[in-house]
């Protein structure tokens, strides 16, 4: 069983909450739903409190669509702690 939460729903869920829309798409860009890198600060301290790890905030302005920031998080969650 996989120990992590489905990822992709977890940061679905965290866009709908900051960006206040309804519903967000695999292919959805964070910047073209309203982000900003206010909104960023807050989408990733969420997940980091959520998710328990540690993102790095360069990876959702890398990565801006829920799809491949998803995919970045569950890369970076398999790397484990960087302490």
């Amino acid at each position: 069983m996989d120990a992590h939460p489905d990822v992709e729903s977890v940061v679905s869920e965290v866009w709908c909450e900051v960006l206040q829309v309804s519903a967000v798409g695999r292919d959805d860009d964070f910047f073209d739903l309203g982000g900003d890198s206010f909104k960023v600060l807050r989408v990733v301290e969420t997940l980091r409190e959520r998710l328990r790890t540690d993102i790095p905030l360069a990876a959702l302005l890398l990565e801006p669509t829920a799809a491949e920031f998803s995919a970045e998080l569950r890369r970076i969650m398999a790397l484990g702690p960087t302490d």
